[in-house]
This record gives C-alpha cells, structure tokens and sequence, in this order.
C-alpha cells in the first residue's frame, strides 16, 4: 500500500512538472544570467541555448542577455538568429546597430521590413498600445496621487482615492477578459527607447500596487499557472509574506486605513 502511495505522489509530482513549461527555462537562464555577471561568458551561453531549447518562446529580456554573451564568444549563429526573433518580436532596428561588423548584419538590415511585417501581422499592437497605457496610468497614480497624499503633498479625498484606484484594477480585469492574462506572446517584446534596452513587462509591479490596495485580482493557482505559461517570472512581489497586513482585505477598507493614516487636511 505504501508503494502504491509512493507511486502516486511520484506521479502527480511528475505531471505538475511537465505542465509547468517554463519551469527548467527560468532555472537555466537564472544560471546564465549569473554566469554572466560573473563573466563566465562560456558557461553562459552554453545554458541559454538549453534554456531556450525548453520552450517555444523565449522572453526577450533573456534574449537581450543571450545576445551580448554570444558577442562576447563570438557565437555569430547564435547573435543573428537572436536578433531576427526580436526584430519579428517589434525591436527597431537601433537597438541592433552595434552589431554592424557582423558578418550578417548587412543582409539582417536589408531584411529589416521584412521582419516588421512580420510583427505587424502576429503580435497585437493594440493591446501592447493598451498595457503601456495602463502602466503609465498606474505609475502616475501610484507616484502622484497614493504616495503624494501619504507624504503630505497634495489634498486628495478618500472617495478619489478608491475610484482611481478601482479604475486601474477594473481596466486590468476588462483586458484580461477580452485578451487573456497579458503576455509578450501576444504583444510582441518592451523596447526602452530611452535607455536602448529590452525588458520585461511590469506585470507584477502593477499587480503588486493592485494588491497593495487590498484587492486579489487572481487566485494562487491561476498565479502559478502564469508563471508556468511564461507569462509572469515569480509571484513573490504578490504573495501575502510580501503584501503584508492589508493583503487581501478589500480595496475600500484598505483606501479608509490608508487615508486616515496619512491625512494630514
């Protein structure tokens, strides 16, 4: 009886392994990433090229990673077949420029529009439009009006407070039902202009502020489900340990405590 209990455990253990997708990619590129920063540029791009065997599409921050180790060992099969999948994934053609004395680079910029039709026909731009704009719209809220009332800097009430807030998470939730949990698969990659770079979604920083607010937009299962889809890294930033007291307890309770903390009108 014993050994049939093994089994089983075994077994379901087993099986929630293989649906978690992403699981041995995050593994072996948090290997790689350190190996890098460590200089370690072998070993490096020895684990990002398993990493990326692991699944259909990888994400473009470690690409942004993977593409510097293969500069660094010279890995040209490596860069160009790095730089096509961001280029199809919306990376302009800047952020490529330093790669010019490749020996593929010419045909790669040649090919550049062929690469942005590509993106244009399988990626949705509306909705990345959309969650660029829901980023912002909780980052000025969470810096210019949460914050700001908490230190004292602007006189905002307590009815304000709930309904800015409540507007960023019901978007978050129309979206979700519309498109699905948002993810670089439909949207394509996050290119910063400013600082040349690609990066991650901020997923779970907006998801972190929702929480902040007393709001549970997800429940853990579908949390880890993200996670293993590659649609979100960790849930660390969101989890109760990391919340803390007003986890869960609802956006207007947690809007009244905040507000008659902080109000100083």
């Amino acid at each position: 009886m014993k050994k049939l209990i093994i089994i089983f455990l075994f077994f379901n253990i087993s099986l929630y392994a293989q649906e978690c997708d992403y699981e041995e990619y995050y593994q072996l590129v948090s290997l790689a990433k350190k190996q890098t920063d460590q200089k370690d540029y072998i070993q490096a791009n020895s684990n990002f090229k398993k990493a990326f065997l692991k699944v259909d599409f990888p994400l473009g921050k470690d690409l942004g990673y993977a593409l510097l180790v293969a500069q660094k060992t010279n890995d040209d099969s490596l860069a160009m077949e790095i730089s096509i999948k961001l280029a199809k994934g919306g990376v302009p053609i800047r952020y490529f420029t330093h790669l010019y004395k490749m020996s593929w680079y010419k045909d790669f910029k040649e090919n550049f529009k062929t690469y942005t039709s590509f993106f244009k026909s399988n990626y949705n731009q509306e909705l990345k439009d959309k969650w660029i704009d829901l980023i912002l719209k909780d980052r000025y809220f969470n810096k210019e009006r949460y914050h700001a009332h908490r230190e004292g800097k602007i006189d905002i009430s307590l009815e304000e407070l709930i309904n800015e807030a409540s507007m960023i998470s019901k978007e978050l939730k129309g979206m979700v039902n519309v498109y699905g949990f948002p993810h670089e698969k439909q949207m394509g990659y996050l290119y910063i202009k400013g600082q040349n770079r690609i990066s991650d979604y901020p997923i779970d920083i907006v998801l972190r502020h929702i929480y902040q607010r007393g709001e549970l937009i997800f429940e853990n299962k579908e949390i880890d489900n993200f996670i293993c889809a590659g649609n979100l890294r960790t849930k660390e930033n969101i989890s109760q340990e990391s919340i803390g007291l007003w986890y869960g307890l609802g956006l207007k309770n947690v809007m009244t405590k905040f507000y008659n903390r902080y109000s100083k009108y």
